[in-house]
């Protein structure tokens, strides 16, 4: 673990170098590209990564995972087209606990996800009566069907 907490302070040490390399680096006038130097990091953080130590994603902070529309804060729907209520579970994955039925036509607020398990796309949403869990996200779209 100490291993592991070291080389996590060196990446962030590194990150930090980088972006005040880049805050004052220009190339003929014009901004250094943050993309380009954040896959470069990206790169770096996946090859230490690889020695089973430490395994850390990055991406640019304006980033929200998105799939068919769906994203983390948005409202998404239980769609009418499979006609049965959408379980609603403690975890994502065909082996968790159901917790309840989640009739079609409720509307969700997506709190989390996507997580991939057996084969789906998982969420973690709320309903507007407060309850909370995971559901697949193949049976979810981004507006009330009539």
């Amino acid at each position: 673990m100490a291993e592991a907490e070291a080389r996590l302070a060196q990446m962030e040490a590194e990150l930090k170098r980088l972006r005040d390399q880049q805050a004052t680096a220009s190339t003929g006038g014009k901004a250094v590209n943050p993309t380009a130097s954040a896959a470069n990091i990206g790169d770096a953080i996946g090859a230490l990564g690889s020695s089973g130590v430490v395994k850390i994603g990055l991406s640019t902070p304006a980033a929200t995972p998105t799939t068919g529309g769906l994203q983390v804060g948005g409202v998404a729907y239980v769609q009418k087209a499979g006609g049965k209520n959408l379980r609603l579970r403690s975890a994502p994955g065909l082996d968790s606990t159901v917790l309840d039925g989640l009739p079609l036509g409720t509307q969700l607020t997506l709190l989390a996800g996507p997580q991939e398990k057996d084969g789906y796309p998982w969420w973690q949403i709320r309903t507007s009566d407060g309850r909370e869990g995971w559901v697949a996200g193949t049976e979810l779209v981004t507006s009330p069907e009539d």
